[in-house]
């Protein structure tokens, strides 16, 4: 990959990862971003290496790492020492934690995968040859360059200033539009662990709205600032999401479900928001109503998708659209089995 196919941002956390990982010489670093393009003489090694330089001189002049050390060895290593403060009981807890959105999140995150592994090198050598060998079997080799969008999000968030990026909508034209946000909360759906947006978008919609990270694209920080409002409650907005969407163009609605005497633990285990009891019955099956947003056809998506999890061990009652989806999804099953 030429100099050109990277841009310096990229270029820099990309080099911070590798720093992180053990000590590397000028050569090693040289030969991990430049190879084929050394290997087929469109570039020198001698000026990938004077690249490499710069931005190792730049990383230490804007102070964005806390210190590079290079080695007194005839032939010098760069490596980026490893400081933290948590005991490795917390260590393990949270590269837990991290590794879960790593491998089954689908926004693949470049900041999600750094975090696995620089939390990974402080556990002790019997967990990490275990990880390591999952990590293997598990996922392919990643490159070094992965989404960069949730640490725009990120910045935008602790800096408050306004974030531009592209969005494709579900169900919409088909065509990615521009959205300018001034970001309130960021969420992560307990569903698809997928990382959320809350926050002011100006322009189209000039309202309170919900964005989804993997449908982003092309992210950019912009230099106007905001604040946000002291009358934004998080929890108040959220207060009639079965998860993340709350409204979603439409309007909230009780919905009234009746789940079979074999699922009953798990809805005592999940957890599940706004879901309240109204009726045990004898054969142990119990009906319980929830309350959900709804998109602007009046259907309480992120309640359809649990209600198709559950199959034949729940009916819907109420409402009646989203009992004739399901009854519609029940014949179409049995159609094609027939």
């Amino acid at each position: 990959m030429s100099e050109l196919s990277w841009s310096k941002v990229e270029r820099l956390f990309a080099l911070e990862e590798l720093l992180r990982d053990k000590p590397r010489t000028m050569n090693q670093l040289a030969q991990k971003f430049y190879a084929g393009e050394i290997e087929q003489e469109t570039i020198k090694l001698e000026s990938a290496q004077r690249i490499l330089r710069r931005d190792l001189q730049f990383l230490c002049q804007e102070k964005l790492q806390r210190g590079i050390v290079k080695s007194d060895d005839k032939t010098p290593t760069y490596h980026i020492p490893q400081k933290h403060e948590l005991n490795q009981q917390e260590v393990l807890a949270v590269h837990t934690i991290a590794r879960l959105f790593d491998h089954h999140a689908p926004s693949k995150s470049q900041l999600n995968h750094r975090m696995v592994e620089q939390l990974k090198r402080h556990l002790p050598e019997h967990i990490r040859a275990v990880l390591e060998q999952s990590q293997k079997n598990q996922t392919p080799e990643r490159p070094l360059q992965l989404s960069r969008t949730l640490e725009y999000i990120n910045d935008a968030w602790v800096q408050r200033r306004k974030i531009r990026f592209e969005y494709l909508k579900p169900g919409g034209s088909g065509t990615w539009r521009e959205n300018i946000v001034s970001i309130y909360c960021c969420e992560i759906s307990r569903t698809n662990l997928d990382h959320y947006v809350i926050g002011f978008e100006h322009g189209f919609q000039n309202a309170v709205r919900t964005f989804k990270l993997s449908r982003m694209r092309e992210a950019k920080l912009l230099d106007t600032t905001y604040e946000i409002p002291n009358d934004f409650d998080p929890a108040k907005y959220l207060s009639n999401a079965w998860g993340i969407m709350g409204d979603s163009d439409g309007q909230s609605i009780d919905i009234t479900l009746r789940f079979t005497a074999h699922v009953i633990h798990r809805l005592e285990e999940g957890g599940y928001p706004n879901m309240k009891t109204l009726e045990h019955h004898g054969d142990g099956s119990r009906t319980v109503q929830v309350r959900a947003g709804t998109n602007k056809e009046g259907i309480p998506l992120e309640i359809l998708v649990l209600v198709r999890s559950y199959g034949p061990q729940v009916e819907v009652i109420k409402p009646e659209n989203l009992r004739q989806i399901w009854l519609n999804d029940a014949r179409e099953l049995l159609r094609r089995y027939e």
